[in-house]
């Protein structure tokens, strides 16, 4: 059975014009909106950082911080006083002319010579009335020589020709050479020490004497000191009142007025109460500079040394009717209330803080609060 086969129609077609341009901007899915969103929140964020870095170190120009420290305190009086030595004065053992042969300040042994004193003057030193009167002595006697002959006796002939007698002076003990007298050489360790107050002191008589070579001596001048350099005595005038607590210490350091950078440990060596007023007497066994050569001076005395930890000035503040300061932990500033327990030039001495803590200096108070983020 065969089947018949249909004719196809024609069927035309036409292209209708669509919106591909619209189709091609149109978003395929839903993930670019929220990268968008993302975006900005990312630069919103970015930018509050940035903003808030810029303006932390403008507002922070205002803060500095700086390191506590570990510190003392000296606590000190200021007293005047004498100064005096285990000293021993050597005096001329005959007339003559004195001639020195050690310097002033210099230490000698036992057993060396000091000086030597001469009958005639060994330097062309003597007055023109004394040299024409020598002079003539010797040519009256020259002359009775001359016209007597045998008949002048044999110390009439010497006597032409005088020998120049000298006597050596030995020291009997160690210590430091002083040409220098002034009459507190009587005062010491054996005769007593001497206790004035600085008026007292000014209405003594106070005359120095200084010897040179070449002076001409009688017997039992005084020629120079040997001062015991080992220990020496400072002696001083108080009120009780301000001065109890020195009395109570056995132990000082002092700073004297002529060697300022020399401190010295006194021990005390005596203490005396006279109505209001307290006299105390220190031994000390260091050097300081030129010290043999004084008497009255002023002196510090540190009685007591405090420690603790020292904070600049600048960086105590007060809050709340309360003192202290502020610290960086963690980048934090807090408050911390502080005693302070001593005062020294620029800075305070306070307790109860750890040494190298980070403190604020406060330059201005407006910027800084508790709780507030610090960045250094």
């Amino acid at each position: 059975m065969k089947r018949k086969l249909r004719k196809s129609k024609t069927v035309d077609l036409k292209v209708i014009k669509g919106g591909r341009d619209k189709l091609e901007n149109y978003p395929p899915s839903g993930k670019k909106p929220l990268f968008f969103l993302l975006l900005s929140l990312a630069l919103f964020l970015l930018a509050q950082i940035l903003i808030g870095y810029i303006w932390g170190i403008f507002g922070q120009k205002s803060i500095k911080t700086t390191l506590a420290g570990e510190g003392s305190i000296e606590l000190t009086s200021s007293l005047s006083g004498l100064i005096t030595f285990d000293e021993e004065i050597i005096f001329s053992p005959k007339p003559g002319f004195i001639y020195y042969l050690v310097d002033e300040g210099s230490r000698v042994p036992v057993g060396e010579e000091l000086a030597r004193i001469s009958e005639f003057p060994l330097e062309e030193s003597a007055s023109k009335n004394e040299e024409e009167q020598g002079v003539g002595d010797y040519l009256l006697k020259f002359k009775d020589w001359f016209l007597k002959g045998d008949e002048v006796n044999k110390d009439s002939y010497l006597s032409l020709f005088p020998e120049n007698e000298e006597s050596v002076v030995i020291n009997p003990r160690a210590g430091l050479v002083s040409f220098k007298f002034d009459g507190w050489e009587k005062f010491g360790p054996e005769a007593g020490f001497p206790y004035f107050t600085e008026e007292e002191f000014a209405g003594k008589p106070y005359q120095e004497q200084l010897m040179s070579s070449g002076e001409e001596v009688s017997r039992f001048s005084p020629l120079l000191r040997i001062i015991n350099n080992y220990t020496w005595y400072f002696s001083a005038v108080f009120p009780v009142s301000s001065g109890e607590i020195l009395a109570e210490k056995s132990q000082v350091v002092l700073y004297f007025s002529f060697a300022p950078e020399s401190p010295v440990r006194g021990e005390q060596l005596e203490v005396r109460r006279d109505g209001g007023l307290l006299k105390i007497t220190w031994a000390i066994n260091q050097f300081a500079e030129n010290f043999y050569s004084q008497r009255w001076c002023q002196a510090k005395v540190v009685y007591e040394q405090i420690e603790g930890t020292m904070i600049p000035r600048g960086t105590l503040i007060e809050k709340d009717g309360q003192k202290g300061i502020y610290l960086v932990d963690k980048g934090l500033i807090s408050f911390c209330e502080v005693e302070i327990i001593g005062e020294k030039e620029d800075f305070y001495l306070i307790e109860d803080l750890e040494s190298y803590e980070k403190v604020v200096l406060v330059l201005n108070p407006d910027k800084v609060k508790e709780g507030q983020r610090f960045s250094w």
